[in-house]
């Protein structure tokens, strides 16, 4: 599609992209080329990717319809709600699969995301923890917390202990439940 633009006495123009877009359909990478009139040559050029009718992402829901190439059964952690795709919010990590030609486009919400790890099964097995779960220790000190956080900055507090490197160089932290019995205060067993 092209559109013409016309410079005002400012020598800027404005292009109503939002209104130019389809609003449903599959998502997919978005091109804009600024060219001259009349000539192929491109002066800029810029890409994004684009979901068609989103209105926005709050951290909890994406506003807008499904793209049709929305691969719902290999996503986890959302379903559907009546204002889009919403995060389930059971501590797993969301992750949003969308079919691109040969490829998959796989993106997760941002946030802070805690799961049980237990020895002898796969990561991909891990329990999500909602917020506010209480986990007392016993027996089961072979058992890992795996948390999940996108924000290098983050301080993860456990215990006595606030390590404020903690996700400076990976999003992923696990600590196993043995390693609590030094942080914890005596007689406190959860965490």
């Amino acid at each position: 599609m092209r559109v013409e633009a016309t410079l005002d006495d400012d020598g800027l123009a404005q292009i109503p992209v939002g209104k130019l877009l389809p609003q449903s359909g599959p998502a997919g990478r978005l091109q804009a080329v600024l060219t001259l009139p009349g000539e192929e040559r491109a002066l800029v050029a810029a890409s994004a990717w684009y979901w068609p009718g989103l209105e926005r992402f709050d951290g909890c829901r994406f506003h807008g319809p499904a793209p049709a190439n929305l691969l719902e059964t290999a996503c986890r952690g959302i379903h559907r709600s009546p204002e889009g795709i919403a995060i389930a919010g059971d501590g797993d990590r969301p992750e949003v699969l969308i079919a691109l030609g040969t490829g998959t486009l796989r993106f997760t919400a941002p946030g802070v995301y805690v799961a049980l790890e237990r020895p002898g099964l796969p990561p991909e097995s891990a329990a999500p923890l909602p917020a506010g779960t209480t986990i007392t220790l016993g027996g089961n000190l072979a058992w890992t917390l795996k948390v999940t956080c996108d924000n290098p900055n983050a301080v993860l507090e456990v215990g006595r202990q606030a390590d404020t490197q903690a996700f400076a160089r990976t999003s992923v932290r696990r600590i196993s439940f043995g390693s609590l019995l030094g942080v914890l205060d005596e007689g406190d067993g959860e965490c």
